[in-house]
């Protein structure tokens, strides 16, 4: 199970970085093609349970294509990740954070933050991402 945790948390360092360099693809890379992603964060998707790996493919690319690759940051930090092998099944809880324009208030930089928990699944060798849910803590500190 630790060795399980680990490549979790390889794969969403992984999709850290894909974020970073803006490569929706490589984020996308590590979902199941039925993932479901509900968020309350900011946007026109915000509350909704959007479901499908090419649904919220777009989404994404929608959302980076308004953001300068310099000014734009999202990171989740896992805090806790079990994997249950027997099952094929792995959760992972943390916080996120997140930096970047808001396009609606003439590029004014915005900072955001979070908790996050995520569901993945094991398909063939690889630990992929069956759903998630962001929760904002829109006018909190950050730390």
């Amino acid at each position: 199970m630790a060795a399980s945790a680990a490549r979790v948390r390889a794969q969403r360092a992984g999709s850290n970085a894909a974020i970073a360099a803006h490569d929706h693809e490589g984020v996308a890379s590590r979902w199941l093609s039925d993932v479901c992603i509900t968020h309350t964060m900011h946007g026109k998707h915000s509350g909704e349970h959007v479901q499908g790996a090419e649904t919220n493919l777009a989404n994404l690319s929608e959302a980076l294509a308004a953001q300068p690759k310099e000014a734009y940051n999202y990171v989740r930090e896992p805090e806790r990740v079990r994997a249950i092998d027997a099952l094929g099944f792995a959760w992972e809880e943390g916080r996120w954070h997140g930096s970047g324009t808001d396009v609606g208030q003439a590029a004014a930089a915005v900072e955001r933050h979070g908790v996050y928990f995520a569901q993945w699944q094991l398909k063939g060798d690889e630990w992929l991402i069956k759903s998630e849910v962001y929760i904002s803590s829109p006018g909190a500190p950050q730390n």
